[in-house]
């Protein structure tokens, strides 16, 4: 698998190494390509680009301080997008100003939002074992439901104005 890191050149923390590694020490086999974005409001472009040169899949890491944080919310509406035209996914890992105080402190929660973010990547996009496709009975003994087609609702709802459609009994 390979996994494209975008990160941010005003980032606080160079956590590239330390995602490679995270990622080596849970599968020999994948493979991570960095891309820095020089600026936040260009990490969905950088990702796109990463995602169309043969990424399996995205990770983007970013710090956030106060005034960065209002266009964290147009960068996530915006990887959606990436992720719909692409069809592959980009994960996201963003470590907030307040949340550290030392660069140790920093080091410490990257680490630590890198190594779930991965574990997901890898049981999202790797095959792993929490996919209740894949595995059913692992899933349901975690509480995730079945995949099992449930029977339409009867009745409910119409179609003309003001009806919920095909939303049958979703709203009534």
């Amino acid at each position: 698998m390979k996994i494209a890191f975008v990160d941010c050149a005003l980032n606080k923390l160079d956590a590239s190494e330390m995602a490679s590694q995270i990622c080596q020490e849970k599968v020999a086999d994948v493979g991570l390509a960095r891309f820095t974005a020089p600026e936040v409001l260009k990490v969905p472009l950088s990702v796109k680009r990463m995602l169309n040169e043969g990424a399996d899949v995205a990770l983007v890491f970013l710090t956030v301080s106060g005034e960065d944080a209002a266009s964290l919310d147009l960068i996530r509406e915006k990887l959606i997008d990436v992720e719909l035209e692409t069809n592959k996914f980009a994960f996201v890992t963003v470590v907030f100003d307040d949340e550290w105080r030392t660069p140790a402190g920093l080091a410490e929660a990257a680490g630590k939002k890198l190594s779930a973010e991965i574990d997901l990547i890898l049981n999202t996009v790797g095959g792993g074992s929490l996919s209740p496709r894949q595995e059913p009975e692992a899933a349901e003994s975690l509480g995730i439901p079945g995949q099992e087609e449930e029977p339409a609702p009867q009745g409910g709802g119409g179609g003309g104005a003001g009806g919920t459609g095909g939303l049958g009994g979703l709203f009534g």
